[in-house]
């Protein structure tokens, strides 16, 4: 029933390269020890590592009902809905991340790669209403949130490529 347990007896098969026995070590682990936050993160990870999205998906709603007060669980959230291209979802599940904490880098930097994302959905909609203003407001506020990212770390290359790109 030890949970650190089936984490080690995943991480074994995850290096070997035997991810579905991963994935069944930390079910069962989930089975003994429901909503342990170590074991779901990790499940989780592996979850969206062998792109099992939907899963992941089921999973971190399931998390999210116990636990609404985590940042990562929304971040993730965020993250899958995004590689959906449910752009609108993601924005609204990177924001609750920062509520919970305004500094963390991880969610401002997905959150300014979606506003560029809605940015570019905007212009290639512009064709239809020849409207830029949506677009230049996605821009604007992706420029801001990215700015916000680059002052927690002014280090990540991804962030200045992205803000230089804007530029």
């Amino acid at each position: 029933s030890n949970p650190a347990i089936f984490q080690a007896m995943a991480t074994i098969y995850t290096a070997k390269f035997e991810n579905d026995l991963a994935i069944k070590s930390l079910e069962q682990g989930l089975a003994k020890n429901a909503f342990h936050p170590a074991l779901t993160n990790d499940y989780i990870n592996l979850l969206i590592d062998t792109e099992k999205h939907d899963k992941a998906l089921q999973v971190i709603e399931k998390a999210l009902a116990v636990d609404n007060k985590n940042k990562l669980l929304f971040f993730l959230y965020g993250y899958l809905q995004q590689l959906k291209g449910r752009f609108t979802t993601a924005e609204l599940a990177y924001q609750r991340s920062l509520n919970l904490d305004q500094n963390y880098f991880d969610a401002l930097y997905q959150l300014g790669i979606t506003y560029v994302d809605l940015g570019n959905v905007a212009l290639k909609a512009r064709n239809i209403a020849n409207d830029d203003k949506s677009y230049t407001a996605y821009i604007n506020k992706a420029e801001t949130t990215l700015l916000q990212a680059h002052e927690i770390n002014p280090n990540d290359k991804g962030t200045v490529q992205l803000l230089i790109d804007i530029y």
